[in-house]
């Protein structure tokens, strides 16, 4: 792929998940797993083990549905690697409040494929980064 190419996959992901998170950050977690293909791999610090399916990932974060309300996030240092048709999605998130920031910064990596005309994530891992203290 050319850097055109980098350039464009790398607002399109953007683009496809600002909008997740502002839907997750005012209580609707459907936001982000809408960005998940049919098939994947998942594993996250809210549950053990992996979700390999929709059904699974929805029951995971339903619990927390209407129960976040947060007004602000960062993506800090996102990177993407493209290698063919497939795109790794690298960054750090921060949360805020309205008084700064709160609770965990998480470390995420979100490996995407294009599925019908759409990149979908088909592997992803979130991790509590680790504090200073």
């Amino acid at each position: 792929m050319s850097a055109h190419d980098h350039s464009e996959v790398y607002k399109t992901l953007l683009a496809n998940l600002h909008p997740a998170l502002e839907r997750w950050y005012s209580g609707d977690t459907t936001g982000y797993s809408d960005l998940f293909a049919d098939e994947f791999t998942f594993f996250d610090n809210l549950a053990p083990g992996r979700a390999h399916n929709l059904e699974q990932l929805r029951a995971r974060y339903s619990p927390l549905d209407g129960n976040i309300n947060l007004p602000r996030y960062e993506l800090v240092e996102p990177v993407l690697q493209l290698f063919g048709d497939t795109a790794v999605l690298t960054y750090n998130l921060r949360q805020f409040d309205h008084d700064g920031p709160v609770g965990p910064t998480f470390s995420a990596t979100e490996v995407y494929r294009p599925i019908e005309d759409a990149w979908r994530v088909v592997s992803g891992h979130w991790s509590v980064m680790p504090t200073a203290d």
